[in-house]
């Protein structure tokens, strides 16, 4: 137990304190503030202890060491504790409540002064079990460096303002109105989801924030007036394909044309992902895996196509090739077609199948598409065969309508019938 000294307590007395010899530890007492000690221990600063009887039983506090606070600073903490204690309060019930006050606005603090790129990082972690990889891949490059949401990824939520939000959008509209629109959406989900939270409730305003956003700028994406092939437009497509004077390009984009997928499907398919044998191709779709049979020509593209690497379209062997929306461009300019996206050649699908005909849940099915109809969705999914005699017809019509033949032997080029 350690000794117990009474006397007044001065500041000299206490640094000129020394412990006997046979005691590690000596409590002096205060004779002026009454309940106030300073406890000396062997090998470590002194400091001031409040002990007091409450209810029967001791209260203990540590008021902090004598280099941490003044005497008088602790006589009138002093003071305040004994006040609490005719109160009938418990200084350590209030030290506790104090304690969790200031640990909430710790937390409140904190949470304020969070960044976008936090709440951003805690929205994509819980929500990537439920997305594809190409949703998740959309919410990393828009947060990324040159993303249309980077400028505001380092600013706290709280600064998140109707006029900083709404000129970040207004010029990126300007100058990618597509790419903008998109990043609204993504912004748009992720605030949405901060609100319903109960950490990040509160934080800003949501709907003045959105609304400003898109209220001067039109984020809507350009309508598509055309972006597809007609029929007698697709001779001059496939010729202008020749001319671009590179096997791997011209077949990416005359296989997205005969499968109707989306591009980055196509551009990033694996050898490992098609069975030559057994003439399917696996796609990870939006909608999960997919197994789709390869119709005759594109099989025989493929069969000539050079192993160079994991993916079918590559020129480094390492990675999928680039976009090849410019070198699409330049072809399309050499026989005078108009514009026409990568994904126009998958509307074009989606439209010349009607002319062949195809059934609309053959054809949405075979492109990935949610099916529509009530039937579509929980009684009919076609069989590997039945999508292989669709897939083969509406080859065989494209074929026809181009005025080209399937390549006997090499598959690099396309040759237009005389």
């Amino acid at each position: 137990m350690a000794k117990s000294i009474k006397r007044r307590l001065t500041l000299a007395g206490i640094e000129r304190f020394t412990l006997p010899d046979d005691r590690n530890e000596v409590v002096v007492w205060d004779t002026v503030a009454h309940h106030l000690g300073v406890r000396h221990r062997r090998g470590r600063t002194p400091a001031f202890i409040f002990t007091a009887k409450f209810a029967g039983r001791t209260v203990r506090l540590s008021l902090g060491s004598v280099s941490a606070i003044t005497l008088e600073q602790a006589r009138k903490e002093t003071a305040r504790l004994n006040a609490l204690l005719a109160q009938g309060i418990d200084p350590r019930e209030q030290r506790h409540r104090q304690k969790e006050d200031e640990e909430a606005r710790r937390e409140e603090r904190l949470r304020r002064e969070a960044r976008l790129e936090v709440l951003w990082e805690e929205y994509l972690n819980e929500r990537k079990p439920k997305w594809s990889k190409w949703t998740i891949r959309d919410h990393l490059a828009a947060a990324k460096t040159g993303g249309v949401l980077h400028p505001l990824m380092r600013t706290p939520i709280s600064d998140l303002t109707p006029q900083r939000v709404g000129d970040l959008f207004r010029k990126e509209a300007a100058r990618r109105k597509t790419t903008a629109g998109r990043a609204f959406r993504l912004l748009r989900a992720c605030l949405n989801w901060a609100d319903d939270s109960e950490h990040w409730a509160g934080l800003v305003d949501v709907r003045r924030v959105l609304k400003a956003a898109s209220a001067h700028i039109d984020l809507s994406p350009p309508a598509r007036v055309g972006d597809v092939l007609q029929t007698d437009q697709l001779e001059p497509w496939f010729r202008g394909l020749a001319a671009i004077g590179h096997p791997v390009i011209e077949a990416y984009l005359a296989i997205l044309l005969l499968t109707g997928r989306r591009p980055s499907e196509i551009r990033t398919l694996t050898w490992s992902a098609v069975d030559l044998r057994w003439r399917t191709m696996k796609i990870e779709g939006k909608r999960g895996n997919e197994i789709l049979p390869l119709p005759p020509w594109v099989l025989r593209r493929l069969e000539t196509m050079p192993r160079n690497g994991r993916f079918i379209f590559t020129t480094t062997g390492k990675s999928p090739i680039a976009s090849p929306a410019r070198a699409h461009q330049r072809a399309l300019d050499a026989v005078g077609l108009p514009h026409l996206t990568l994904h126009g050649l998958r509307r074009t699908y989606g439209t010349l199948a009607e002319l062949v005909p195809i059934p609309a849940g053959a054809v949405a099915q075979l492109q990935g598409h949610a099916p529509s109809a009530l039937v579509e969705r929980h009684y009919r999914r076609r069989s590997l065969d039945s999508l292989r005699e669709w897939a083969s017809k509406y080859e065989r019509w494209i074929l026809n309508q181009a005025g080209l033949v399937q390549p006997e032997e090499d598959g690099r080029h396309l040759e237009v019938v005389q």
